[in-house]
Formats: structure tokens, C-alpha cells, sequence
């Protein structure tokens, strides 16, 4: 059974904070992972140069490094993660979260564990530059109707950890989505299964600092877009 893991880090305006994403990476207890960095800066850019030196520190045939011709958006740079990825298992990652380092081992036995169900997700901290502020439980087994009436139930999309075959059915990220690319696609794999909940602290999501505030009307154009697409 190949048990192999594929750890997709998008990247965008990150790289200050990517060296902490791959090195808790590397230093999981769990040892058959690959690593696929997505780079979604603009090429000739100062962070496309930032991310190439710190991604160039990182000598290991198990980590990828794919540079996008321009920039895309998250779902676009997911979706090229997945072309590249191996593993029967799909794990996330934002270039500024981080894991604890039995996030995969405790993820793949569980799900080994219960093949009826094709994700999961653990409790995640929440922190930023004045540390810690809450902790997003995952005290139980969510539906699309869990993820409808809460936004924030998986906390970060660095959460999501799901097996490869499903994404392959579900055909990746819907790239349409300039927001809410990771509910979006959670409330598709809700459709095929339910997401199975592992209650340990096994992920920091660390608020970026960078400025992505959106623009109004188009985060309305959003908003109303993903609630059309799943009113029923």
C-alpha cells in the first residue's frame, strides 16, 4: 500500500515565513512525504527571488520546486501541486502555518484506520505576531451543512488532508474562485464524504502580514457567487 504523503505549499508574498512552513515539514516523525512548492509570484519579482534563494537552501530529492509563468491565484497553484504529487495522501500547507511534527503520522493512521472516510481534519492554533489568540477545535466529524454555517470550522486551509483519489474525482480547486477556495472544495468532498475529526493540536496558522484585504465588490461578487453555487 503506498502510504506516501504529498505536502503542496502554495506560495505568494510568503517567503519570509517559508523556510518555517518546509522545515516542519522535514522534521514530521513520518517519513515518506514529498514536499511540492508551489511558487505563484510574479516571475523577476523581489519575492520571486526571495522564495527561489530560500527554496535553493533545501538540497532534498523529495522536495519539488514549480514556478508559475505569472501569477494565478491559491486554487491555480493547488491544482499545480497536484499534478506533480505521488502520494496516496494529500496534505496542505500555507507558506506562513507550520506543523507539529506528528501532524501526517497521526493523519495517515487514522485514516488507515477508517478507510470510510476520505479526509480529515486536526485542532489548529490560531496565533500571530502577539501570539496565541484561539484554537480552533476539531471536537467532530463535520458535513457540508457544518462548513455552510461556519466558515471557520477548520481554521486554516493548511487543514485539509485528504486522500489523492478523491481530489482526482473531484477534480482539484475550482481556479473561478479568487476566495473561499478551501470551503468551496470542502463542501464538494462533503458530497463524497464526510470529514473525519482528529482532536490534537497539530497545526499553527500564523496570520500573514501581508495586506489581503479585498476589494468590496469584488469580495461581494465573491461572497454571492459561493453561496449561489451551494444554495441548494
Amino acid at each position: 500500500m503506498n502510504n506516501k504523503v504529498s505536502v503542496i505549499i502554495p506560495t505568494y508574498g510568503g517567503g519570509d515565513k517559508l523556510s518555517r512552513a518546509i522545515e516542519s515539514v522535514i522534521n514530521q516523525s513520518y517519513s515518506e512525504i514529498e514536499i511540492i512548492i508551489v511558487d505563484d509570484n510574479p516571475p523577476y519579482s523581489e519575492e520571486r527571488i526571495l522564495t527561489s534563494n530560500v527554496v535553493s537552501k533545501y538540497n532534498y530529492d523529495f522536495i519539488k520546486y514549480i514556478k508559475h509563468s505569472k501569477n494565478k491565484n491559491g486554487a491555480a497553484a493547488r491544482n499545480t501541486g497536484l499534478k506533480f504529487a505521488e502520494g496516496s495522501f494529500i496534505c496542505f500547507l500555507d507558506d506562513d502555518d507550520f506543523l507539529f511534527p506528528d501532524r501526517i503520522k497521526k493523519s495517515v493512521e487514522i485514516l488507515n484506520k477508517n478507510q470510510e472516510y476520505g479526509a480529515l481534519y486536526c485542532s489548529v492554533i490560531l496565533a500571530d505576531k502577539n501570539g496565541i489568540y484561539n484554537v480552533v477545535r476539531a471536537d467532530k466529524i463535520i458535513s457540508s451543512k457544518d462548513i455552510l454555517l461556519d466558515e471557520g470550522i477548520i481554521g486554516t486551509g493548511s487543514n485539509i488532508f485528504i486522500r489523492r483519489n478523491i481530489i482526482k474525482y473531484l477534480e482539484g480547486f475550482d481556479e473561478s474562485f479568487s476566495r473561499h477556495q478551501d470551503l468551496e472544495f470542502l463542501l464538494r468532498v462533503c458530497k463524497y464524504t464526510n470529514i473525519l475529526n482528529l482532536n490534537d493540536v497539530l497545526i499553527v496558522k500564523s496570520t500573514n502580514q501581508t495586506n489581503n484585504i479585498p476589494n468590496y465588490n469584488k469580495f461581494k461578487e465573491v461572497k454571492n457567487k459561493y453561496f449561489e453555487k451551494f444554495k441548494t
